[in-house]
């Protein structure tokens, strides 16, 4: 969304001012947004993969499962994170760019839909994902009403 916007206000005019996009300070905002949001993500997105990281490098015997809870939480803290700003990003592009940009052809319009199913995508859709991370601050199993809600394993005769 971003490396469409920006050529775009470079070289499109739009009524009903006569200049260049990217001469208006409308979309000098857009744009400004659009950076800083670009610029979370991307620092949220680069310090959870650090993370992962130092946690896979632990050995085997030193993670404990309030250690696997804490890392999925930071990962789907990340993936909200993330998920959030690419919708914001392309809205904003799409007000950039004009009623154009929601055409089907037009790659913003793709992008528009596509980015709409992140947060539905697996493993957690925002609801649980919130749920999970709200658990896990708390101290609290993550999945201890699944357990009591399971049968318990049939007795062998």
């Amino acid at each position: 969304a971003h490396g469409t916007a920006v050529p775009t206000a470079g070289t499109r005019r739009r009524r009903p001012y006569d200049q260049l996009l990217a001469e208006r300070p409308a979309s000098q905002l857009e744009l400004a947004e659009m950076e800083v949001r670009l610029a979370a993500a991307r620092a949220a997105l680069g310090r959870c993969c650090e993370a992962v990281e130092e946690f896979l490098a632990r050995p085997a015997g030193a993670v404990t499962m309030p250690d696997v809870h804490a890392i999925v939480a930071d990962w789907q803290c990340t993936k909200l994170i993330v998920n959030r700003a690419a919708a914001q990003l392309v809205d904003r592009a799409m007000t950039l760019v004009g009623g154009a940009s929601y055409l089907t052809g037009h790659p913003l319009g793709r992008l528009y839909r596509d980015v709409r199913a992140g947060p539905f995508m697996q493993p957690y859709a925002p609801g649980e994902a919130l749920e999970f991370i709200g658990r896990v601050a708390l101290g609290l199993d993550p999945f201890a009403e699944l357990r009591t809600l399971a049968p318990a394993p049939a007795e062998k005769p």
